[in-house]
């Protein structure tokens, strides 16, 4: 058959390293999952290319062939298996001068990488069509209980002349934030058609392989994975006060609309937070100075800081990503915000 279709810092952290690296190392069953999404482009004629984002721990083992597992509602399924990474990039909340004595580059501070698999085929015209992928670990973490598998899925309805690129996750790496102080975090998603997006915070899963909810530790659940978290459905932000370190599980929905209300698709990121000690006072700021007529609406806020190097991403939607960065020697990065 063929594939979709019918026919045949000197004021650093307190991080408190060795406690960060027994908690890295808690999970000893094969790879150390963080996080995972499936996005894709259409390219024109029912062509799809398709991008899985898997975020591995450099601490576990290294990165296996992967596989997506197509079906619709027409009745067609099939899988492309032994997929291999197209990228791999060093996403670890490290200041550059650090970078090297991450577990990624050989070294003991805690870090992951991206790796990007893609794959482009012919997906025959239905009204719902899912992209799944699923693995059998994840990083120990304070809101899921034990490490179970970690899943991924990606909707799309190419009924009817639809072709839709998915909405795209500007933020690719591990939120490292402060205990205690307040945390606000947006994911930065941008759709390229400009379309109408909701966002939703859901339940984590695992593939079994059928999608299956994890259970969650009590007092958490999909929709509040950490206590007290506020959340905006209309911009994706999340703020909130965390008051026990650890790793946490955090999945954003994206659904994209046409005008006429009707759903294009479905977008997920299963997102790992960590939050440890931290010293110092967080950085404050005069706001941000529009220089121009052109009316500037921040949507993202995140400064990561290298203190006393100053390391700080702003994320801008003026048309495009804006990022302002000043940086110089210095240790562990962490995303703070007031």
């Amino acid at each position: 058959m063929v594939p979709g279709t019918n026919r045949p810092a000197t004021r650093q952290f307190r991080v408190v390293i060795l406690a960060l690296l027994l908690g890295l190392a808690g999970n000893t069953r094969g790879d150390h999952f963080a996080g995972a999404s499936i996005t894709y482009e259409c390219l024109g004629a029912s062509q799809y290319r398709f991008s899985l984002d898997l975020y591995l721990n450099c601490a576990g083992v290294p990165i296996t062939p992967h596989s997506l597992h197509f079906s619709n509602d027409c009745g067609v399924s099939f899988s492309m298996t032994n997929l291999n990474p197209v990228s791999v990039i060093e996403v670890s909340p490290l200041c550059p001068s650090q970078l090297a004595n991450s577990a990624c580059n050989g070294g003991t501070l805690p870090s992951f990488r991206k790796y990007r698999f893609q794959t482009t085929l012919f997906l025959s015209p239905c009204n719902k069509w899912s992209v799944e992928w699923y693995t059998c670990c994840r990083n120990n973490t304070v809101n899921v209980m034990l490490a179970p598998g970690t899943y991924a899925v990606a909707t799309l309805n190419n009924l009817s002349g639809i072709c839709d690129d998915s909405p795209i996750f500007v933020d690719s790496g591990i939120p490292y934030v402060c205990v205690n102080e307040m945390v606000a975090y947006n994911p930065g998603v941008s759709d390229p058609e400009g379309n109408l997006m909701s966002f939703a915070l859901i339940t984590a899963r695992f593939g079994s392989p059928t999608p299956t909810d994890v259970t969650y530790q009590p007092g958490y659940s999909g929709s509040a994975p950490i206590p007290g978290l506020n959340f905006n459905t209309v911009t994706g932000q999340i703020s909130f006060v965390p008051t026990i370190t650890g790793y946490y599980v955090v999945v954003f929905e994206v659904s994209t609309y046409t005008p006429g209300g009707v759903l294009i698709g479905t977008v997920m990121r299963d997102l790992m937070f960590s939050v440890i000690p931290c010293d110092g006072a967080p950085p404050t700021s005069p706001g941000v100075t529009e220089r121009n007529a052109t009316p500037l609406v921040l949507v993202v806020a995140s400064i990561r800081q290298c203190v006393p190097d100053r390391q700080y991403h702003v994320l801008v939607d003026h048309g495009a990503q804006l990022r302002h960065t000043s940086s110089g020697a210095g240790g562990p990065a962490r995303h703070r915000s007031r």
